[in-house]
C-alpha cells in the first residue's frame, strides 16, 4: 500500500466532495424537469416527428442521469476508500494507483491495466445483448 501525503489527500477530497456536489445538482434539475412542460414543451401539432423528438430527448435526458450516476458512485468509491485508508490501491489488483493518474482522475480507483479490462468487459457484455 503506498503512503499518500495528508495534504494531496485533502487537495483530491475538497475537489471530489465539490465535484459531486455539482453532479447531484445537475441530476436534481434534470429530475425536476421530468414530466413538466418548462424544460421540454409540448411537440406542437403532435405529429410522429414531434413525438420521436420528445423520445430522444427523454432517452437522452435518461443517458445523462445514468452518466451523472455512474459518476458519483465512482466519487463515492472513491471518498470510502479515502476513509478506509485504501484511497490510491487499486480495488481490483492491489497495485498502488500511479500519482498521476489520480491528479488526473481524482475518483479512480482502479489502475490503467485493470480499468481497461473492466471496460472491455462491459463492451463485450454490451456486444451480447445487441
Amino acid at each position: 500500500m503506498q503512503k499518500i501525503e495528508d495534504k494531496f489527500l485533502t487537495k483530491v477530497r475538497m475537489r471530489l466532495e465539490q465535484e459531486q456536489a455539482g453532479k447531484l445538482r445537475k441530476a436534481e434539475g434534470l429530475t425536476r424537469c421530468r414530466g413538466t412542460t418548462e424544460c421540454v414543451p409540448e411537440p406542437p401539432g403532435g405529429d410522429e416527428a414531434d413525438m420521436a423528438v420528445v423520445s430522444i430527448e427523454e432517452r437522452l435526458e435518461h443517458l445523462e442521469l445514468c452518466r451523472i450516476s455512474s459518476s458519483v458512485r465512482s466519487i463515492e468509491a472513491a471518498l470510502l476508500a479515502m476513509e478506509l485508508g485504501r484511497y490510491g490501491d487499486c480495488l481490483r489488483c492491489n497495485e498502488p494507483i500511479p500519482p498521476r493518474r489520480l491528479r488526473a482522475i481524482p475518483a479512480a480507483i482502479l489502475c490503467r491495466q485493470c480499468q481497461e479490462a473492466a471496460e472491455a468487459g462491459r463492451e463485450e457484455r454490451a456486444w451480447c445483448r445487441a
